[in-house]
């Protein structure tokens, strides 16, 4: 029996993994050690249950990910049944080099011609040309994000916050730089599958962490167990 995603009962039978973590351009001593934990425990779940997963770690990709080969990285997104982002938040967005990995490889997936086409137009039509923009996917998988943050998790969605972060989400945070180009290809957010590991440089709580981890994802999944 395949791993199925609980709420749609979709069969994950391939997983992407793109751990978003590299070398900050600052040169500041992270070895981005946590974020490879995650991506290895999400790994080492599907692949125990019977799935194939890819991945991609780009902290292990030259320069500015210009000269990778962006058709297999196509390739990787639109056979996935599911996609794990897993990522530090950077500046309330994602890594430099995730920014460039998604501009190169998406950008590649708009060819119509292409082997691996993702999306071929933006999905918007002549006759209402402003209501289906970013509908023009051809992915067909489901995707969920995993942030880790140096921000409290009181940071997000409280109404006494300050300012811009005001009653806003973590989900809000990362809406257009994620939400927004999974969209944009096609795939669907698994609701509430979101994991957020916070505060996670001046008050780690990594054993809680973990255990909430696990927790989240035997609450999405149903294994062959």
């Amino acid at each position: 029996m395949p791993i199925t995603e609980k709420q749609s009962g979709k069969e994950i039978k391939n997983v992407f993994v793109l751990d978003c973590w590299s070398a900050t351009p600052l040169g500041i001593p992270a070895k981005g050690e946590l974020n490879k934990h995650y991506s290895k425990a999400y790994i080492n779940f599907f692949e125990s249950n019977g799935a194939t997963v890819t991945s991609t770690f780009l902290r292990d990709v030259e320069g500015n990910c210009s000269e990778m080969d962006h058709t297999a990285e196509c390739k990787k997104w639109k056979e996935a049944d599911l996609v794990i982002i897993q990522s530090p938040m950077w500046w309330f967005s994602l890594p430099w080099k995730a920014k460039a990995y998604l501009d190169y490889v998406l950008t590649v997936g708009m060819d119509p011609k292409g082997e691996y086409c993702l999306s071929p137009t933006d999905g918007r039509h002549r006759v209402s040309p402003e209501d289906d923009y970013a509908t023009g996917g051809l992915c067909k998988g489901v995707y969920m994000a995993s942030i880790t943050t140096n921000a409290p998790n009181g940071a997000f969605c409280r109404d006494v916050n300050p300012g811009e972060l005001k009653g806003r989400s973590l989900d809000e945070m990362i809406l257009g730089i994620i939400h927004g180009n999974m969209q944009f290809i096609g795939l669907k957010k698994i609701p509430d599958s979101t994991f957020h590991a916070a505060d996670v440089v001046k008050n780690h709580k990594f054993e809680q962490d973990q255990e909430r981890f696990q927790k989240h994802l035997n609450s999405m999944f149903v294994t062959s167990e």
